[in-house]
């Protein structure tokens, strides 16, 4: 007998069955909406809808779409309760237009549906390093993933990073209005370093990351907003960046990715200054796996750290911590890197927010 056989009971219970396959069909047809999520955003529809109420003819003609394929989409929003339907007229109550069609709305969400999509354009990928030796480096990733995860994070970063996080900080606010020095390790495409650039015109910044094609990104934003007499932009790793003492070291959603963050910990404890502060910015997480069932931030984040994080912890051969790390292993691999305080500071429903200090 086979395991699966010996463990399975000898008759399962009907009604066990019915439940599990309806929650599982409800999980379906969630998908198969954040799938047209994804399409509506892209397209414009969601937009088109902000306008004002339309037939849907008026939406197509709006977003430049198909009018019959419109039609079909926007009956889908209906049926999924998110666009309301009376007299042949679709409408995108205001509410809903905050998190799917205002994307400066600190309730924006519409962007999550491009990360998804990544991971299923990367599918072969992601398959392979399931069946082989579990290593995907971030940069092999599907291209769009890139500007999608930025855009995916913009908006929690836009809404609390100057206004929350940093003033979270001891002493950090005052320091960089001032004049400080500031590194954004795995700066990405250099939204979050930007928004800081801006806010502090005093202080003066360097983003680093590895991969190429983000940096080229960030070059261009920070020459967009004319920032080039404060912020530069280097190639470099987490373990071996220099240029210290820094009085703030920040990882926006980062450091979980690397595949030696003790290295990266104890890196940034030699580079920051004896009055500074490391802001670590982490995805939502319980202290154990018990924790995280029905909890929705570890359904979201969970499948991404399969696909995302994990794998290209893996491809660069070292600890793959995923993405939900408990706070207790935070502290101590900072503890143990010579930081002698390690705090949560700030948190939102998708984030915590950490301060290291020497």
């Amino acid at each position: 007998m086979n395991r699966t056989e010996d463990t399975m009971p000898t008759q399962p219970d009907a009604s066990k069955i019915e439940a599990f396959a309806g929650a599982t069909a409800d999980r379906l047809a969630s998908a198969w909406t954040v799938a047209a999520i994804h399409i509506g955003d892209q397209l414009g529809l969601y937009a088109a809808l902000a306008e004002g109420a339309g037939t849907a003819d008026d939406i197509a003609a709006r977003a430049s779409t198909h009018p019959r394929l419109t039609r079909e989409w926007l009956d889908g929003q209906v049926a999924a309760a998110i666009v309301e339907f009376e007299d042949d007229t679709y409408r995108l109550p205001v509410e809903h237009a905050a998190v799917l069609a205002v994307s400066d709305s600190p309730a924006f969400l519409a962007a999550a549906g491009g990360v998804l999509a990544a991971a299923f354009q990367g599918e072969r990928k992601i398959l392979d390093a399931f069946r082989g030796d579990g290593k995907l480096a971030w940069g092999d990733q599907h291209p769009c993933l890139f500007g999608a995860v930025d855009r995916f994070y913009r908006t929690g970063y836009a809404t609390s990073l100057v206004a929350d996080w940093i003033p979270a900080l001891s002493g950090v606010d005052h320091t960089l209005r001032v004049g400080g020095r500031v590194a954004d390790v795995g700066c990405g495409h250099g939204t979050a370093l930007v928004m800081m650039a801006e806010a502090f015109p005093n202080s003066t910044f360097v983003g680093i990351d590895n991969h190429d094609q983000s940096l080229d990104r960030a070059c261009e934003r920070v020459a967009d907003a004319g920032l080039g007499r404060n912020v530069r932009l280097e190639r470099g790793d987490a373990a071996t960046f220099q240029g210290g003492p820094y009085d703030l070291i920040c990882f926006f959603d980062a450091l979980h990715d690397m595949g030696d963050p003790d290295t990266a910990i104890r890196n940034a404890r030699h580079q920051i200054a004896d009055t500074g502060s490391v802001m670590l910015i982490e995805p939502a997480a319980g202290e154990s796996v018990a924790e995280s069932v029905g909890d929705l931030a570890a359904q979201l984040y969970y499948p991404g750290s399969a696909f995302l994080c994990t794998p290209n912890a893996l491809a660069q051969g070292g600890v793959a911590l995923g993405n939900q790390v408990p706070e207790a292993t935070w502290r101590n691999l900072f503890n143990r890197a010579g930081f002698n305080r390690f705090e949560r500071v700030a948190e939102t429903p998708f984030n915590r927010v950490f301060e290291a200090r020497p």
